[in-house]
């Protein structure tokens, strides 16, 4: 009975096996070329058949090669490869790419670690992941070639789940009468759901497949935690420049070793160049817009080559990283104030084809989380974007979304809501069945209200003043989810990243913030000494006393502060005086004059003093601190920690003061050479309710210092008798 041979079509009536291996051995040694004669092939571009003669090297281009990989080509350091090769004009059948895929792991360019991997004999189940054109199938193929296992190929994309089901059936039956496992191979594996995904583990179990699945997808996200537990994942890089210039020379070397009837072919710096760049570290990419230039008409200069290839490159994202990575860069670029940076991320995912409305949706989330109660525009301005996305489309939104990230980039940020919201949840998770307070619930039946349903409860608009009321679990009474603005005490402060930014951002000028910011790192946990304050009461035999004398230059603060210091000195007395000498020469020389710096000079100098007194000492601070705030808030300072704080007001008229003027600065003041000083140039806010208020214009030093030390006698701070 004669049968049609399905390679060569003849009728063949005896031993069909031993004439399909004659056929199949015949077919194996051509190459595969175009059956076009060389007359009709296209002519080759002038820009390919540059070649520059070097000193003494013989015009006639050299032997070919005996393999593709020999001699393996240079590419991009010359105005041409090192050795003049043949163009080959590709397949029509098949793409340039396919046609030149690795047949041994040795041919593979790039992911060392995970070909050694392979060739040391690995035979575990596996997840590459990677980005398009970085080798995952061709790895994997090469793999299933020298395995001793049976081996089936599957892509998620086409095939369904009973495909799956018939590749696992059969392996479980060869793998019990035979003991052979069988390698599958399944390219983009994510399009399977995880419910689906659940087919393959009774057999990777048993061993009857060893599964190499494919995705350009985050296995963390795409695949179920059983399938990952079984399988190792790798992870596959992009390609490196030199991986897709060795690509290149390979593939250049490789076709002129097919086709010898072609013209010499070189290529220039620029052309390398631009394939380089364009292929993103895609192989595939590459091979395309080599087989682009090969094809080129002859006509084509080198400048109409590039802007052909960038031309046929359209910018897409891999969904394994960019649409996630890139989402957060521009998020951070904007948590950051960086708006040239959030800017850059929005236009490479739109030009990259991203879809505007999840960007939209992304910014609706940064505007509470990031600038939150900072500027409550924010959030209308975020949805107000995600309706004109909806509304006009692209490529008009785009404009919309510029907008929109710029404004979030610039705006103050405060995310004193998100973190609120986080410490409420965290308190949730503690005891999620707490009752609500009686007081708070609603009572609309009779019985409900016997039961004490909303009693106690004061209705806040009735009262012309505030009231309480009992509003949280008793568990969490006095929790505070929501702090107040400026409160960083879980900040972090990082000398070394803040100096950096200096110098990146203001010329290694001081960050404004440093004056004001007040922080705890969260590394540091207060501790109470063994020490108790009444101890050292009854050894000193004082108690300590904050003594703030505040009023303008020349009033006569420090010279009262002095013989003050020394009067007490002499009682017998623990005292110290802090002013211009020994706090602005150390403690705050890194300050200036200007109202920030002054702000920070005066708190510094509250905590100081807090310090001292609270070692028992009587501690007297001489500043002009013109601020009410900044004297009230040292004041705070220390009645929140119990310690005594007093003012005295020096007084003395502007024109005394100016008529005193001892070092001349009133003078340069009015002759604008000294700016913001106080009392002509920059205010000074009087205390309105000093303990002590001495008129120096009538009250000489010695009088001074007696007035302070009869109130510091007469409040049991000092004894001065006995």
């Amino acid at each position: 009975m004669a049968v049609n041979c399905p390679i060569c079509g003849q009728n063949v009536s005896v031993d069909i096996n031993t004439h399909i291996d004659g056929c199949l051995s015949n077919s194996e040694s051509k190459p595969i070329v175009s059956t076009k004669s060389t007359s009709s092939q296209t002519k080759v571009a002038p820009i390919f058949n540059f070649k520059r003669k070097h000193a003494g090297q013989d015009s006639s281009p050299s032997s070919s090669p005996s393999s593709p990989y020999e001699g393996k080509q240079e590419i991009g350091k010359n105005a041409e490869l090192e050795r003049p090769v043949k163009r080959s004009k590709p397949s029509p059948d098949l793409p340039l790419a396919e046609r030149l895929r690795p047949s041994t792991l040795s041919q593979v360019i790039g992911q060392p670690l995970l070909v050694d991997l392979f060739t040391r004999g690995f035979s575990g189940s596996a997840i590459f992941w990677g980005p398009s054109g970085c080798g995952k199938t061709t790895i994997a193929r090469l793999v299933a070639a020298q395995s001793n296992s049976a081996f089936k190929e599957l892509s998620a994309t086409l095939a369904g789940i009973n495909d799956v089901k018939a590749v696992v059936e059969t392996a479980k039956s060869t793998f019990a009468l035979s003991g052979r496992r069988t390698l599958l191979f399944l390219d983009e594996i994510h399009r399977f759901n995880k419910g689906q995904q659940d087919i393959f583990l009774p057999y990777l179990e048993r061993g009857a497949i060893q599964l190499i699945g494919a995705t350009t997808e985050n296995p963390s996200f795409k695949l179920n935690g059983a399938l990952l537990s079984r399988c190792r994942v790798f992870a596959l890089k992009r390609l490196e420049e030199p991986d897709i210039k060795t690509i290149l020379s390979d593939a250049v070397a490789r076709l002129s070793t097919d086709d010898t009837t072609s013209p010499n072919v070189v290529l220039p710096d620029k052309v390398v160049a631009s394939i380089v760049s364009l292929c993103g570290g895609d192989a595939r990419v590459a091979l395309s817009l080599l087989e682009i230039a090969l094809q080129s008409p002859s006509d084509l200069d080198e400048q109409g080559l590039l802007a052909l290839l960038r031309q046929s490159v359209v910018t897409s994202f891999d969904p394994s990283e960019d649409h996630y990575d890139m989402i957060s860069a521009l998020h951070k670029s904007i948590r950051g104030s960086q708006p040239n940076a959030a800017l850059y991320w929005l236009a490479r995912m739109l030009k990259g084809g991203e879809d505007p409305l999840f960007i939209a949706r992304r910014l609706i989330v940064c505007s509470s989380e990031d600038i939150g109660l900072a500027d409550n525009h924010a959030l209308p301005l975020a949805t107000a974007t995600l309706q004109a996305c909806q509304h006009i489309g692209m490529p008009e939104c785009r404009i919309n979304l510029a907008h929109l990230v710029t404004y979030l980039s610039e705006a103050p940020k405060s995310t004193r809501t998100y973190e609120a919201y986080k410490r409420a949840e965290e308190a949730v998770a503690v005891d999620p069945t707490l009752p609500v307070p009686l007081s708070m619930r609603n009572a609309p039946t009779t019985l409900m209200k016997d039961l004490g349903y909303g009693q106690s409860y004061r209705y806040n608009p009735e009262y012309a003043h505030p009231v309480p009321n009992t509003y949280l679990p008793a568990q969490f009474e006095d929790s505070e989810f929501l702090r107040k603005v400026g409160d960083n005490r879980d900040k972090l402060w990082d000398e070394a990243a803040l100096v950096a930014w200096e110098k990146q951002n203001l010329d290694g000028q001081p960050w404004e913030g440093r004056l004001s910011l007040t922080l705890m790192s969260t590394n540091i946990t207060f501790h109470p000494g063994s020490v108790e304050a009444g101890e050292r009461v009854a050894f000193l035999g004082q108690k300590g006393i904050t003594i703030w004398l505040t009023g303008l230059s020349a009033s006569g603060k420090s010279t009262i502060a002095c013989a003050l210091e020394q009067h007490l000195l002499h009682l017998h007395k623990f005292v110290y005086r802090l002013d211009g000498d020994n706090i602005r020469f150390g403690l705050n020389k890194d300050l200036g004059f200007d109202e920030k710096s002054r702000n920070e000079n005066i708190r510094r100098i509250g905590e100081v003093s807090k310090l001292f007194t609270d070692a028992a000492c009587v501690t007297i601070t001489a500043f002009i601190s013109p601020y009410r705030a900044d004297r009230q808030l040292a004041r705070d300072l220390h009645e929140k920690a119990s310690l005594p704080f007093i003012e005295v007001f020096v007084d003395a008229p502007l024109s005394v003061v100016e008529e005193r003027d001892p070092k001349g600065l009133y003078k340069k003041a009015r002759a604008g050479e000294i700016k913001d000083f106080t009392g002509i140039s920059a205010p000074y806010e009087a205390p309105e309710k000093p303990e002590i208020h001495i008129k120096t214009d009538e009250t000489d030093v010695e009088g001074s210092v007696r007035i302070i030390t009869q109130y510091l006698e007469a409040n049991g701070y000092v004894a001065t008798t006995g």
